[in-house]
């Protein structure tokens, strides 16, 4: 009798485990549809084109954060500048987080992190072997320490480059004479 029961119950959770296999196996996504939201995730650019970008190649004030999936300050200070952004945009205001993870963590960290963090401003990812080649484009004296925050506006000379945590006040305390300086 006992045997008997052993065997059912094994023969149900064999059935039970390969009819689960069967449903894990057709709800997974194609290959080809990871791609196409992997790339509106994340910008690998080279770094010609970053220093373009970081001396004015963009119209307007744009707000450079750079932060990295493993900084913990760098992500509490996203939701502020998210609501910054949000606040400003139709006014001009342009937000871009700039990656410091390595290129070759794209895939392994980046992406991941992007894909749970839905983050509202353009991501960008230099494709540079050492942070440094990001950090002297930047700015000379800056060893790459981060959370750091570039505010750049070619149309009045504006480069500020600070070195800190930021949270929602000071964000506004800085952009909002910014943006009314554009509006004059």
């Amino acid at each position: 009798m006992i045997k008997k029961i052993i065997f059912a119950c094994s023969l149900s959770l064999f059935l039970f485990a390969c009819s689960s296999n069967e449903n894990q196996v057709e709800n997974k996504p194609t290959v080809s549809n990871e791609e196409t939201v992997r790339v509106s995730l994340v910008d690998l650019i080279s770094l010609e084109d970053f220093e373009g970008r970081i001396k004015g190649d963009d119209d307007g004030l744009v707000v450079y954060n750079f932060w990295a999936t493993w900084c913990k300050p760098c992500i509490a200070e996203m939701p502020y500048f998210e609501k910054v952004y949000e606040e400003n945009k139709a006014a001009g205001l342009k937000l871009v987080f700039v990656s410091i993870d390595k290129p070759s963590q794209l895939e392994s960290r980046l992406i991941p992190f992007l894909e749970k963090q839905k983050l509202l401003g353009e991501v960008i990812l230099p494709d540079a072997k050492k942070t440094s080649e990001i950090t002297k484009i930047v700015s000379p004296d800056w060893k790459g320490n981060i959370p750091a925050t570039l505010i750049v506006d070619p149309s009045n000379d504006t480069y500020l480059f600070y070195r800190k945590e930021f949270d929602y006040e000071q964000l506004k305390a800085i952009l909002l004479p910014l943006m009314a300086a554009r509006t004059m």
